[in-house]
């Protein structure tokens, strides 16, 4: 409990100095739901802040987060949840995160995890998005207007310094999901992804057309990319997208 003592008190010290902008988070209970939901405390810099960074030459690479906990996250099966926000009733799906046993596989994925990130901590992976094409410029301003908030905080944020990892886990099995988050990669627009850069060294994303159908095929020992077809398109048939409600009404 020292540590978040800590913490506190240097939060509490940096808005004193004015240096940091707090919206503290809260708690509230929603009455048509009756759940106790909240929302976590929101923190910008101000200008003195960031002339104290630029003074001091402060960089991107100097800040990192300390990423051990939940580097395997385990959720049940997805539930609607009903709240209230801002007076209007809300819903939403969610899969409930449970508790991640520990065990050999547990273990043996969680090393492998601390090892990317230990090499992710060490890697610069920036952007270089002043060499964007017209094509992608235009991409980025139809996202912008996009936006449902005002002209002047319509903006697409890239924090450089969330390079950790976690893998997600669906339906109380590890055999389920294993996706990566939490770096910002992952989440950065497609118009934006083919300008990364690692180690100062441009990057290719490649695009695999159908790759689980064609996963499918190899299964059955096919390999359906010698057809030179396209794996989505069925032949005309009882088996064609034509014919669905037929297929469906025999099932049911």
């Amino acid at each position: 409990m020292k540590f978040v003592s800590y913490m506190i008190g240097c939060i509490d010290h940096l808005i004193a100095e004015g240096l940091i902008e707090d919206r503290p988070g809260k708690h509230f209970f929603g009455e048509a739901a009756k759940v106790l939901d909240s929302y976590v405390s929101r923190m910008r810099p101000m200008g003195k802040l960031i002339a104290l960074v630029t003074e001091f030459g402060v960089t991107p690479e100097m800040i990192s987060k300390f990423a051990e906990e939940d580097l395997v996250v385990l959720k049940g099966k997805v539930r609607i949840k009903r709240y209230k926000y801002k007076g209007k009733a809300k819903k939403k799906k969610i899969k409930k995160q449970i508790k991640c046993p520990t065990n050999k596989l547990t273990t043996q994925i969680k090393a492998q995890i601390r090892e990317y990130n230990s090499l992710l901590e060490k890697t610069h992976v920036d952007v270089d998005i002043e060499c964007a094409d017209e094509v992608d410029r235009k991409k980025l301003i139809v996202k912008l207007k996009a936006m449902g908030v005002t002209d002047d905080k319509k903006r697409i944020v890239l924090r450089l310094s969330s390079k950790s990892v976690y893998r997600v886990f669906n339906n109380r099995s590890f055999e389920q999901g294993g996706r990566y988050y939490g770096a910002w990669w992952i989440s950065a627009p497609s118009a934006v992804r083919k300008y990364i850069t690692i180690q100062g060294d441009p990057t290719v994303e490649l695009d695999f057309s159908a790759m689980h159908v064609h996963l499918l095929y190899a299964i059955k020992g096919v390999n359906y990319a010698e057809k030179h077809e396209d794996a989505y398109t069925l032949a005309p048939g009882e088996l064609t997208l034509v014919d669905w409600h037929f297929i469906w009404s025999d099932v049911f």
